[in-house]
Parts: C-alpha cells; structure tokens; sequence
C-alpha cells in the first residue's frame, strides 16, 4: 500500500481537521465563540502551538484553508510541526496547486499509519486516515481505527467505537494527541 506512514515513537503524534483558516462563515456554521476570522485565525494557531512542540508530527484530516482565501504558506509558516495533510472538500487550492502542496510534509486523500505501541498488544495499531468518516474502512475488522474531520462534531455517538472525529470543533480548536486518541477510543469501546 503506497500511503502509509509507520510510526515508531508516537510521543509527538498529533490529529486535527477543519480548521478553515481564512473562512470567516465557518464561525457562524459551526457556532464557533470567535469574534470574526482574523480572531479565529490567530486563536487557532495560538492553541496549535500550545500543544504541538516544533519537532511534532501532525495529521491534519482535511480542510486545512477555506479556498483560495489565504497565503498558506504564511500559516503553514506559523504552526508547530511537520505537517501531513489528507485532503478535504475545500482544500482544492491545495490539490490543484504544487506550490500549496510543497508547504506540507505530504499530501494525499487518505492515509493509513501504523503505530507500534506496546500498550496495544505490543503490535501495531493501524489508523486509517480520511477526511469523512467511513462506514467500513481497511482492517475495520481487525481492530484498526478510523480517524475522520468532515462533519464538525455532529455525529458524536452515532459512529462505530473505533472512530473517531478529531476535528477542532469537537477537541477545544487544538490537534489531539495519538495518546488521547488512544483513551477516547478505548473508552468508546469500554461503553458500547
């Protein structure tokens, strides 16, 4: 498989989706507390850095920038990480533009990562990345997990345990850790 990612210190792991840097109407679709996109922006870089270290590895699921409204390169320039992005329904300027493309690590429409984590059985977790949330997905059978933005947090309880929607809406506006990941999935399971 061509798209995967192994990962052996997952320490520095982080996952996010639909920022939507530049897209002021996200504020009112989504109900976001920000006063307009200028706030919004600069309050969503501020609590990327916050938990992201320089050295971290982040996943961003999707709609990264609203169209062609921002100089991604300026943003990319003030986030924490190496950035890997799976791209989203408005992340067309992206896709269509090797410039945009060349400010993230990668670039593709779905990713699959293989976590060792001696946690888990000692073997290696498989995420399956995308930007929407999947019905069935590789190893979905098998214990693999299906990481997903796309629908701003409105499919809480209504996906399969091993899912789960890590987009800044539903996680305070900052990436979550691969070990918060782990804990919430965990609990899901615990509860179904």
């Amino acid at each position: 498989m061509k798209n995967v990612h192994k990962v052996r210190d997952y320490s520095n792991v982080f996952f996010t989706a639909d920022t939507h840097f530049g897209h002021d109407n996200i504020i009112k679709y989504c109900n976001r507390p920000f006063a307009d996109g200028e706030v919004m922006d600069r309050e969503l870089i501020r609590a990327w850095n916050e938990v992201v270290p320089p050295d971290g590895v982040v996943y961003h699921l999707g709609d990264f920038a609203y169209r062609n409204a921002v100089d991604l390169k300026e943003y990319r320039e003030q986030l924490n990480g190496y950035i890997h992005l799976i791209l989203g329904n408005h992340d067309k300027e992206i896709r269509n533009k090797a410039e945009n493309r060349a400010v993230f690590e990668s670039v593709s429409d779905m990713l699959v990562v293989n976590v060792r984590d001696p946690e888990v059985d000692g073997k290696e977790t498989c995420l399956v990345l995308g930007h929407y949330p999947y019905l069935s997905w590789f190893k979905a059978y098998f214990g693999s997990w299906n990481l997903f933005g796309h629908v701003h947090g409105t499919l809480q309880g209504k996906h399969s345990p091993n899912q789960l929607d890590v987009g800044v809406d539903v996680h305070n506006y900052a990436p979550i850790s691969y070990n918060d990941v782990k804990t919430i999935i965990t609990q899901q399971n615990m509860s179904k």
